[in-house]
């Protein structure tokens, strides 16, 4: 009997997070910007997982565009990483670096990609570096970028297209 309370607790927390997560998406998309907030808010103090310093962040990212908000969306994501994966990292290691070149902090955007690039290089990420330096002017490290970029995938056509650019 108490294994059977225990799954069923369980499936009552997974269930509670669901809809929070529901809630969430339905006032943001809905324009409620506070009550998503309240909702990411909520769904960090159950549960300190990617996802839900992810949904925060993107709430902030939405409703604020200064500088003090962007580096707060930016702490978000940090902590984000600090916590277990819940199968939503894919792709994150391009949001903190979009942030950062929004607020024109190029050579700091660029230094965190090179960082993924690093651990792993995956072709989006690469690609995406050498589009930082040449809106930055340095065509060099462009053309660098996208010849690991093609080396991965030959026929990546926006990396070709890049590197005759530079």
């Amino acid at each position: 009997m108490k294994v059977a309370s225990l799954l069923f607790s369980q499936e009552l927390s997974t269930l509670s997070k669901f809809c929070i997560n529901v809630d969430f998406l339905v006032n943001f998309l809905l324009g409620h910007r506070e009550e998503a907030l309240a909702k990411a808010e909520e769904s960090i103090s159950i549960r300190r997982s990617f996802k839900a310093f992810f949904l925060k962040a993107y709430a902030v990212a939405d409703s604020n565009l200064d500088t003090e908000s962007s580096l707060f969306v930016i702490q978000l994501l940090e902590e984000a990483l600090r916590c277990p994966s819940d199968g939503l990292r894919k792709g994150q290691a391009k949001f903190v670096p979009g942030i950062l070149m929004d607020d024109h902090k190029e050579a700091e955007a660029i230094s965190k990609l090179s960082k993924a690039i690093s651990f792993k290089p995956y072709l989006q990420l690469l690609h995406l570096c050498a589009a930082f330096h040449d809106s930055m002017g340095d065509y060099i490290s462009t053309r660098c970028d996208c010849e690991v970029a093609l080396c991965l995938d030959p026929s990546h056509t926006d990396s070709i297209e890049l590197y005759h650019r530079a």
